[in-house]
């Protein structure tokens, strides 16, 4: 399923009240109300909350590839970078924690238990505490919120592409004037009623690399085998950690 940017907004702070504001605007903008039904953004307790507030019962999926990144940055922070790189048992151990978004919502905790009473050095200890902390007891990012488990839909990241072309291009040669980047917006939103035609007829889709299409296949794959009863909790867990995670160095 493609993504792409319909609505532009210029913000000066972060906060839940700001992001509600936004949604409020949008949605009076629009002929109709917004029947919103799910939403995938990062991990950004301001905008989980802005949506909740705005548009109850709304599904909120948080984006996978942000959730390893966090974790991943928490893996640099305790210094187990140089071991994940090794490819040996802390880089294999560190993977099956990454993949844990790719089991069933209601097998993920347990499973965490399992790998946290196998770690046996205090920095993996340190970070098994991190995960448990952010991920299992954040007040907004549930559990359910960020299991990807049998959705095509895992990434905001064809937006986070077309904001980081948008930064690219537009900072290329320093600060640009406010009216230059009003101007660049401009461009962009009269793109908006061609691509959405052409995503209402079926001509307009995602850019998959040979490497995204065959992971993407293999994980359905697994999924389909551990759904038939053929391959256990750990096996699918092992088998999401082969395809999906940070590439070592």
């Amino acid at each position: 399923m493609k993504q792409v940017p319909l609505a532009f907004c210029f913000m000066s702070r972060k906060r839940t009240d700001d992001y509600y504001e936004v949604l409020r605007a949008i949605d009076r903008l629009l002929p109709a109300q917004i029947a919103l039904q799910t939403c995938v953004v990062d991990f950004e307790a301001g905008v989980w909350r802005a949506i909740q507030d705005r548009f109850p019962g709304t599904v909120i999926q948080g984006c996978v590839f942000h959730w390893t990144q966090a974790l991943y940055r928490k893996i640099q922070e305790l210094g187990l970078q140089r071991a994940y790189n090794e490819r040996g048992d802390v880089h294999h151990f560190l993977r099956l924690v990454m993949a844990l978004p790719f089991l069933p919502p209601e097998h993920i905790e347990g499973t965490y238990h399992y790998l946290d009473q196998r770690v046996q050095t205090d920095e993996l200890n340190e970070f098994m505490d991190y995960v448990w902390r952010q991920w299992f007891r954040h007040p907004s990012f549930r559990v359910r919120n960020w299991s990807v488990y049998m959705l095509s839909v895992r990434t905001n990241n064809d937006l986070e592409g077309w904001h980081n072309r948008l930064n690219s291009r537009m900072n290329s040669r320093g600060p640009v004037p406010f009216y230059l980047l009003l101007l660049e917006m401009y461009k962009e939103a009269t793109n908006i009623p061609l691509q959405a035609r052409l995503l209402t007829e079926g001509k307009m889709q995602r850019i998959h690399r040979k490497r995204a299409t065959e992971m993407n296949g293999q994980l359905f794959q697994a999924w389909k085998q551990y759904n038939d009863g053929l391959i256990t909790t750990s096996q699918l867990l092992r088998a999401c950690a082969e395809l999906y995670g940070p590439v070592a160095n």
